[in-house]
């Protein structure tokens, strides 16, 4: 995966909109739910995911 830039921050941001978009369609979140909150949390966590994904070579 990382020779294909599955690892790039850019890929991370675009899985966790899909994400978010997805919960929404399957109605787990809502407009009342504060999503640009939580992508900004999730994408703070880049790094971290970044380094346990490369530590365990997924």
């Amino acid at each position: 995966m990382n020779n294909q830039g599955d690892y790039s921050r850019e890929a991370y941001e675009n899985f966790i909109d899909e994400a978010i978009s997805d919960f929404m369609k399957k109605g787990i979140l809502t407009d009342d739910d504060n999503t640009e909150m939580m992508k900004d949390k999730l994408i703070l966590q880049y790094k971290n995911i970044l380094n346990e994904m490369t530590k365990n070579n997924i």
